[in-house]
């Protein structure tokens, strides 16, 4: 008797096994912690494999695999260079090294589930709504992905523009955000925190002059990357530090309260509040996440009300 094919997963991985590996349980490389990022809900030691995924992510029409199996042969290739060239302190690799790298942060940004369910809002607030129920009952609809597709790109350039240097997690930790901080500033400059592993993370800034000058500190950085992710972050230590704009906390604090519970008091006080504490540098990056902390509070609590609040004339064709 003939054995039948095996099917191809219908959950996609949106971060690579081996990546997530980076923030594991020091004591169980197969798992780490994972914070549901605005209730709190919290998942301790999990195993990765069942951590950032989404059904269907990479899917076209029938195709449940899509661009899924392309996408793990890179992967694959980055993989390789992460085990060759970085250590838990540092960077080995050469320029060819750093480019495959750069590229792989180029695809973890364009192929994000933040990005993608923007992408779907945009295209359901532009299409008739015939056309919408259309798209949501069409399996693997492909427009998504393929408007992602375009933006890789750009991005790539952007992040071949940038100037870089690694940061280095200390006595505390870096978490490891479902999407990445990639961010511009009120003053222009493109910024982006790439954590690498639980102890080494890129720092890329358009301004030469704001990378050298300025070192934010792992609980600031882990306050970026946990403002700027769409629904989860991974991690290794429940005491892992976090800067809540009055002092260091550990995220275990977060537990059963989420962003609403740490931050939404203190940041609807001092909302136009740019030097946050006592420091020359920090209010440059504390003023940013003042700014998309409010964007990701439409973003994830509010925004369908925002869609029903829109004018309907405004979307109807004259």
């Amino acid at each position: 008797m003939q054995k039948s094919q095996s099917r191809p997963p219908r959950r996609h991985h949106i971060r690579p096994k081996w990546y997530l590996e980076g923030f594991s349980i020091p004591s169980n490389e197969n798992s780490c912690h994972s914070l549901k990022v605005d209730s709190g809900d919290a998942i301790c030691s999990t195993n990765i494999v069942k951590l950032a995924v989404v059904k269907g992510f990479y899917s076209i029409f029938d195709d449940v695999a899509g661009i899924e199996p392309d996408t793990a042969v890179f992967d694959g290739i980055v993989s390789n260079v992460f085990t060759k060239n970085i250590s838990e302190d540092r960077f080995m690799g050469n320029s060819d090294d750093f480019g495959v790298v750069l590229e792989f942060i180029s695809r973890m940004i364009t192929f994000d589930d933040t990005n993608r369910n923007t992408i779907i809002k945009g295209l359901e607030l532009i299409q008739e709504p015939s056309i919408v129920e259309e798209r949501r009952e069409m399996p693997g609809d492909p427009l998504p992905l393929l408007l992602m597709c375009s933006e890789l790109p750009a991005y790539r350039e952007t992040l071949n523009n940038l100037h870089y240097r690694f940061l280095l997690g200390g006595n505390s930790n870096f978490l490891c955000p479902d999407s990445l901080f990639f961010n511009v500033t009120r003053s222009g400059e493109i910024i982006l925190l790439f954590p690498m592993n639980r102890n080494l993370c890129l720092y890329g800034c358009s301004s030469e002059v704001i990378l050298e000058d300025f070192s934010p500190t792992t609980s600031l950085v882990n306050t970026l990357l946990l403002l700027h992710s769409y629904r989860f972050v991974y991690f290794s230590d429940w005491d892992l530090k976090i800067h809540n704009g009055i002092s260091e906390t550990p995220i275990k604090n977060f537990k059963n309260r989420g962003i609403d519970g740490m931050f939404k008091g203190f940041f609807s006080r001092i909302r136009n509040t740019i030097n946050l504490i006592s420091s020359n540098e920090e209010p440059l990056l504390y003023a940013s996440i003042i700014d998309k902390f409010f964007d990701m509070k439409l973003r994830i609590d509010t925004f369908k009300d925002l869609m029903d609040a829109i004018d309907p004339s405004l979307l109807q064709e004259s």
